[in-house]
Formats: structure tokens, C-alpha cells, sequence
């Protein structure tokens, strides 16, 4: 158990006083190659999803669509200074006047894999957008080679 407050949490019961020690946990923040694993775990998603959708698989292209939704979170999370980004939008909604992500909303889908290609579609605008938000926060290479290929599949013209 920590001896020492993390940022935002509130000590109800303190009796030693050291709750009140300043205190940073690893998963408070992030850094340049977790930003950067992010993105790539997004992009890897996004190809998978075509991979999935070309199989006839809803179920599985759509939990790529969600996961790949998470990591688009988690960088627009570091974009805006959010603390614990890797709760992505949780925490991203908790930082005052904070704006969405642009097209966030197209993001959305059921199970009918046109409609989750059409959403996959505009989240890969997204993670593009978010990305490059993170990169201005903390510096690191974009994935382009697996952008490349992800857009690639969702347009169908890439070989599986």
C-alpha cells in the first residue's frame, strides 16, 4: 500500500501525515515509447479489423474497432495532459473544457461490417489526428509503414 498520495486522490483518514507527501506513480504518466506503442497497437488494430471483416467476422472486427478506439483515447489522453492516460477517454473527460477529438462521433458502429469498415474508416482519421496531438506532447516516431498498411486494408487495396 502507497505511504503517500498519488495526483487527484484524496486522503479521507491521514492519521501520520504522510498522505500528504508529494507522490507520482509510474502509470501517472506516460512516456515517448509508450505514446508510441499506443500508436502502433492502434494502426495494428485497425489492419486487423480489415483482416477480420474480409473473413465475415463482425464480432471480431468490431473488437478491434473498440481497441483500437482505446488507443486513440489513450493518445489524445497524453495530448491534452490528461493524468493516468492509459484509462484514455476516462480520464480525458475529466480534464476541464477539454475537447473531443474531431469525428470521434463517426467512430461508432454495430454489427454489420460495412458499417464497422465505414467507422474503422474515420478512426483512422482519428489516430492520425491524435497522434500527431501526442507527438507535439512527447516526441516520437509515427508508426507510418503500419498507417500506411492499415489504410491500406480498410480500403481493400492492400493484399491480406
Amino acid at each position: 500500500m502507497a505511504r503517500r498520495a498519488a495526483p487527484q486522490s484524496v486522503a479521507l483518514y491521514d492519521p501520520d501525515g504522510q498522505l500528504g507527501l508529494p507522490w507520482t506513480p509510474d502509470t501517472a504518466e506516460a512516456d515517448s515509447e509508450t505514446a508510441r506503442e499506443w500508436a502502433c497497437l492502434g494502426w495494428l488494430a485497425l489492419g486487423d479489423l480489415a483482416k477480420y471483416g474480409d473473413r465475415g467476422s463482425a464480432w471480431e472486427a468490431r473488437a478491434r474497432l473498440e481497441e483500437a478506439r482505446g488507443f486513440a483515447g489513450r493518445l489524445w489522453a497524453v495530448a491534452v495532459a490528461a493524468v493516468y492516460p492509459d484509462y484514455g477517454l476516462t480520464v480525458v473527460l475529466d480534464v476541464p473544457a477539454v475537447v473531443i477529438p474531431a469525428g470521434i462521433e463517426a467512430t461508432a458502429a454495430g454489427l454489420d461490417l460495412a458499417d464497422i469498415r465505414r467507422a474503422a474508416t474515420a478512426l483512422a482519421d482519428v489516430l492520425a489526428q491524435v497522434t500527431e496531438r501526442a507527438r507535439a506532447v512527447l516526441r516520437f516516431a509515427p508508426p507510418s509503414g503500419l498507417q500506411a498498411r492499415a489504410r491500406a486494408r480498410l480500403a481493400g487495396t492492400s493484399p491480406g
